[in-house]
C-alpha cells in the first residue's frame, strides 16, 4: 500500500492547510470582527487593508483546491476497483464538471452568478460525491470503519447542499419548519458531535513501531488544547462565541449537557488527529492532515456557495480513509548497503565518486556483463533513489516492463504508440502492471516470483531480452531480509532473461 503514496502529498496538503487557515483567519474571522456596524460608519483602516488580503487568500484556496482536485482525481481513476463502471462514470462527471468548477472557483463565484448556476453545481457536487462513495465501496481493502468515517465527514456538507438546493435564496439558516431548515439543523448537529466517533473509526497506531509509547503524547496534547479552548469560553463567553461563529458559522448548543458533549467531541477530535499525526505511517499522517483541514473548513465552503474546497476535501478524504486503514507495506530511506546486491548478483561492487555530489556509482562485472548501481543520497546520507543497470542499455523500447500499477505513466494509457499495460489481479492495490511485447512473462515469472513482485516491487523494472536489465526506484523495503529477497528476485529475472549467466550447479557426484 505504501507504493501508492503520491510523492509530495504531505507537502501539498500542508500548504493547502496553511492556505485554508490563513483564509479562515483573514477572510472569515478578522473581516467579520472588524466590519463596520452599519453602512454609514467610516471604514476602519485595518478593514481596508484586510479586504485585498482576504481576496488573495480566497482565490489562493480556490486555485490550490482546483489543482488538488485535478491531481487526486487522476489518482482515483488510476486505482483499480472491482467494478470499473463507478470509475468511468466518475471520470465522465469530472470531465463535464471541470469547466464549470473552474469558472466557479477561479472566475465567477456562484453567489455572484445567480441561483441557477448553483442548482447545476450543487447537483454536480452530489453526483461526484455519490460516485466517490461507489468508488470507495468497490475497493476490496477498505473496511466498514473507513466507509462510516467517510460518510460522517461528508454528511454535514451533503445535508447543507441539499438544503441550499431546496432553498437557495436564504443566506443563513432556513426556517426550522421547512425541509431545508431541518436538514440544516441535522447537519449542524452532525458537525458538532461526530468527533465522538473518530477515535473508534481512525486506524490505531498499535502496528506502528513505538505506537504504544506515543499514545500518551496525543492524549496529553489533545487534553491541553481542549482545556485551553474551554478556559477561553469560560473567561469571556460572549467574545468567544462571537469569534467561534465568525470562523465556523455554526451555532453552539446552549444547553449545559450538549455543551459538555461538544467539548468532549472536540477532545476526541484533537486526540484522533494527534494520534494520526504522531504515527510513522505516511498514509495515516496524510489522513491526520486532512482531518485538520476538515476542522478548519467546517461548513464554510458553502457559506458563500464555493464548492472547490469541499470537492477537493471529499476526494482526498475518500483516498485517505481508503488507504489509511489497511496494513501497508512499509517503505523507508535507509542508508544504502551494497552487500545484498553483491551477494544476489554474485559480483564485487566498488564505490566510485562522480561529478554529482549526491550520486555514488557502485560498479563491477559479472563475468563479461557490466554492472552499474547508481545510488542517490539525501542531505543526511540516507537513500534517496537508486538505479540498477545490468549490461548495456539499448536505445530501443524494452521487451518487458513491470512496475506497480500506481506508477504506470498516463501516457501508456492514452497513446497507443507507446507500450500498453496489462494489469495482473485487479482485486487489490498491491498488484503489478506488465507490458509484454513477445509473451516473455511466462518465462520470467512464476507464481512465487509474481507474489514477491506484488509485495516488494517499488519501482520500474525493464528487460531487453539477452541484453540488459534496469531497475529504478526511490525506496527499498525496510526489513533487511526483504531487501535480500528482493535482490534475489532481480537476479533471478536477469538470469531467466539471459542477461546474467546462470551459475553452474555444484557437482554432487561422489569423489
Amino acid at each position: 500500500m505504501a507504493a501508492w503514496f503520491p510523492r509530495g502529498a504531505l507537502w501539498a496538503v500542508s500548504c493547502w492547510f496553511a492556505a485554508l487557515l490563513a483564509e479562515g483567519v483573514v477572510h472569515r474571522v478578522l473581516l467579520y470582527m472588524l466590519r463596520p456596524s452599519h453602512e454609514l460608519e467610516d471604514i476602519p483602516p485595518g478593514f481596508s487593508v484586510l479586504v485585498p488580503m482576504a481576496t488573495f487568500f480566497v482565490y489562493l484556496v480556490q486555485i490550490l483546491s482546483f489543482f488538488l482536485l485535478f491531481y487526486f482525481s487522476v489518482f482515483i481513476l488510476r486505482a483499480p476497483t472491482r467494478v470499473r463502471f463507478h470509475r468511468w462514470m466518475l471520470s465522465l462527471v469530472l470531465f463535464f464538471a471541470f469547466p464549470a468548477l473552474a469558472l466557479n472557483g477561479l472566475l465567477i463565484p456562484t453567489h455572484m452568478a445567480g441561483h441557477l448556476l448553483w442548482y447545476y453545481i450543487g447537483t454536480i457536487c452530489l453526483l461526484i460525491v455519490t460516485f466517490l462513495f461507489l468508488w470507495h465501496a468497490s475497493l476490496r481493502f477498505p473496511s466498514r470503519r473507513s466507509r462510516t468515517l467517510l460518510l460522517l465527514l461528508c454528511g454535514p456538507s451533503i445535508l447543507l447542499i441539499i438544503a441550499r438546493l431546496l432553498n437557495p435564496q436564504t443566506p443563513g439558516m432556513p426556517g426550522t419548519g421547512s425541509w431545508a431548515g431541518s436538514l440544516f439543523l441535522l447537519g449542524n448537529e452532525l458537525f458538532l458531535f461526530q468527533g465522538l466517533a473518530w477515535p473508534f473509526l481512525i486506524p490505531s497506531g498499535g502496528s506502528d513501531p513505538g505506537g504504544r509509547r506515543l499514545r500518551s503524547g496525543p492524549l496529553l496534547v489533545s487534553l491541553a488544547l481542549t482545556l485551553a479552548v474551554a478556559l477561553f469560553f469560560r473567561t469571556d463567553p460572549t467574545f468567544a462565541t462571537q469569534l467561534w461563529y465568525a470562523g465556523w458559522r455554526v451555532t453552539l448548543p446552549l444547553d449545559n449537557l450538549q455543551l459538555f458533549l461538544y467539548f468532549l467531541a472536540l477532545w476526541a477530535s484533537f486526540f484522533s488527529i494527534a494520534t494520526l499525526i504522531s504515527s510513522r505511517r505516511r498514509w495515516r499522517i496524510f489522513l491526520g492532515l486532512l482531518l485538520m483541514c476538515w476542522l478548519v473548513t467546517g461548513f464554510t465552503p458553502y457559506q458563500e456557495m464555493e464548492v472547490l474546497p469541499f470537492l477537493a476535501m471529499v476526494s482526498l478524504l475518500a483516498i485517505g480513509t481508503a488507504f489509511s486503514l489497511p496494513g501497508e507495506q512499509p517503505m523507508a530511506h535507509p542508508r544504502f548497503d551494497p552487500a545484498p546486491w553483491s551477494e544476489a548478483l554474485d559480483v564485487t561492487l566498488e564505490a566510485r565518486t562522480t561529478a554529482r555530489r549526491r550520486l555514488t556509482r557502485h560498479a563491477g562485472t559479472a563475468g563479461d556483463i557490466p554492472v552499474r548501481l547508481d545510488v542517490y543520497t539525501l542531505n543526511d546520507g540516507r537513500l534517496g533513489g537508486l538505479r540498477l543497470c545490468l549490461g548495456e542499455e539499448p536505445p530501443s523500447e524494452p521487451d518487458w516492463i513491470c512496475c506497480p500499477i500506481s506508477q504506470v505513466p498516463l501516457s501508456r494509457h492514452f497513446f497507443p504508440t507507446l507500450p500498453r499495460v496489462a494489469t495482473q489481479d485487479e482485486s487489490s492495490c498491491t498488484q503489478v502492471a506488465i507490458w509484454d511485447r513477445n509473451f516473455f512473462s511466462e518465462d520470467l515469472l512464476d507464481e512465487d516470483l509474481l507474489r514477491t513482485a506484488d509485495r516488494m516491487l517499488l519501482g520500474e523494472l525493464c528487460v531487453w531480452w539477452g541484453q540488459c536489465l534496469t531497475y529504478e526506484a526511490s525506496y527499498l523495503p525496510t526489513v533487511p531480509a526483504d531487501q535480500r529477497e528482493f535482490c534475489h528476485l532481480l537476479a533471478t529475472i536477469a538470469r531467466r532473461a539471459d542477461v546474467l549467466e546462470t551459475p553452474a550447479e555444484p557437482d554432487g557426484s561422489p569423489g
